[in-house]
């Protein structure tokens, strides 16, 4: 979202309702509001003291003097889930509290659009941009699944995509916690969810746990992939009642993903095998029985891997790129062979940006570092109005790579100079190929850092007009 302004807001000046939300925004500058759900209200603000968007998601009281009860538990149940999540396709947690007997809690503003109105369209991206994003949510429910956590409401609506090309799993509004082994029970006689996501356990009201996630993700996977939903493929004739929604998903077997996906290459025969796979995996995940479903979310997640590897693999600009690399030999790169770059690369996500496109924002917190194989890009900072050139790279460059430490907000923004191919590379990538590329990277990086140190050192030294420490 723009943010065409910035103007410091007080008490006085947010035309909100004394509800306690004036107190908590007038912390902001160019407070928004972005939208409103079952369970509470987000606003937009910019953290001035820290120099970061944020978004403020308040309880929604409904015009009631007092927070219903069920819904202040679930509200403070999606921050304590929230919070026990650390990864990079989840929004990171801030701050949670109370303002005048209001809850509320500050969280990462994830910029971008949400795959809802987009999944099932007919002009979609590359099939290798669909399989990344599906990677991305996939990694980010095994995460939550591995903290006994169960999101329960996975749809495009709450897939959220970053102009990086970051993919986010947001609103764990519905999210439960399983505690020892135990399955979630429904606490009031109404549907949770969303039906056209929703599990048939989450509809008939009963027991929940992972396998539920794994079932809506399954819906989620079939659409982008084949621009149907599995159950209800004409969009103009879905069934505006839930009742008449859960009749058809519980009395229907959608055709495998083999029959439906339309791959317009060449080489499909080359892909046919990994294709296979996703889709019979695929249809164990869209089982009516929780206990036919595959028991992790690893399964589907591990073949989307394969099938998304098989693109990769014939994707000339690999074998191109790596012979550059090992020419030019980055320090970020000094001691992988060529063999370890061709694994690396054939893992990392693709992403193609058009000259002008931005590939991400100063603020924008990220958890990878990028490898330039086509074109290039300028990197920058806005200050004052006047936009100053930091660096220009070009192919064979690495950039990005202090934010690969930790999962750090970007210090400048980058821009692509005619159409630009980059290879993103994050733990993930490195530790389900190798370890030894994560270790090998991490010590590069830390030879990066130290000879940046030195030269800060340096220009410190000279501006005070003192020599360094090596007498220079």
């Amino acid at each position: 979202m723009d943010c065409e302004s910035t103007v410091l807001l007080t008490e006085l000046d947010i035309d909100l309702p004394d509800d306690g939300r004036k107190k908590v925004l007038s912390r902001f500058t160019d407070v928004k509001f972005l939208g409103e759900g079952g369970m509470g209200v987000v606003y937009y603000g910019f953290d001035s003291l820290l120099e970061r968007n944020v978004a403020i998601k308040f309880a929604d009281q409904h015009k009631a003097k007092v927070l219903p009860r069920e819904q202040e538990i679930q509200f403070r149940q999606e921050c304590r889930c929230m919070a026990k999540l650390r990864h990079p396709n989840v929004p990171i947690i801030f701050e949670a509290g109370e303002s005048d007997g209001l809850p509320y809690f500050i969280m990462e503003y994830v910029e971008g659009y949400s795959l809802g109105g987009i999944a099932g369209a007919e002009t979609l991206r590359p099939i290798s941009e669909r399989l990344s994003i599906l990677i991305q949510v996939g990694e980010a429910l095994k995460h939550a699944h591995s903290q006994g956590i169960v999101h329960r409401d996975v749809k495009p609506d709450n897939i959220m995509i970053m102009p990086s090309g970051l993919a986010k799993l947001v609103d764990f509004g519905l999210s439960k916690t399983i505690h020892h082994n135990r399955t979630v029970v429904g606490e009031t006689d109404y549907v949770k969810g969303s039906p056209f996501y929703m599990s048939p356990e989450q509809m008939l009201l009963k027991e929940v746990d992972h396998r539920a996630d794994i079932f809506s993700f399954g819906v989620v996977c079939y659409e982008l992939l084949t621009s149907r939903h599995p159950f209800f493929p004409n969009p103009n004739t879905r069934p505006g009642r839930f009742s008449k929604v859960k009749e058809v998903m519980l009395n229907t077997t959608p055709p495998p993903l083999l029959e439906v996906i339309n791959i317009e290459l060449e080489n499909r025969a080359n892909v046919q095998r990994a294709l296979e796979a996703v889709s019979l995996s695929l249809s164990f995940c869209l089982e009516m029985d929780p206990e036919e479903r595959p028991s992790k979310i690893d399964d589907l997640l591990n073949e989307l891997k394969r099938f998304h590897q098989s693109f990769l693999k014939k994707s000339p600009a690999i074998a191109t790129l790596v012979k550059q690399l090992v020419a030019q030999r980055p320090r970020l790169l000094t001691d992988f062979t060529s063999q370890d770059l061709q694994k690396m690369l054939s893992s990392a996500r693709v992403r193609t940006f058009q000259d002008g496109e931005i590939i991400f924002q100063e603020g924008d917190m990220e958890f990878r570092c990028y490898i330039v194989s086509d074109g290039g890009l300028v990197i920058f900072r806005i200050r004052d109005v006047r936009k100053m050139t930091l660096n220009t790279l070009e192919v064979g460059d690495c950039f990005g790579e202090m934010a690969f430490l930790d999962k750090l907000p970007r210090m400048a923004a980058a821009r692509a100079v005619g159409q630009t191919v980059l290879f993103a590379v994050d733990q993930e990538v490195l530790k389900d190929k190798n370890i030894s590329f994560a270790a090998k990277l991490y010590h590069n990086i830390a030879g990066v850092l130290a000879k940046k140190l030195r030269t800060a050192e340096d220009r410190l030294f000279l501006d005070s007009g003192i020599k360094s420490h090596d007498g220079n």
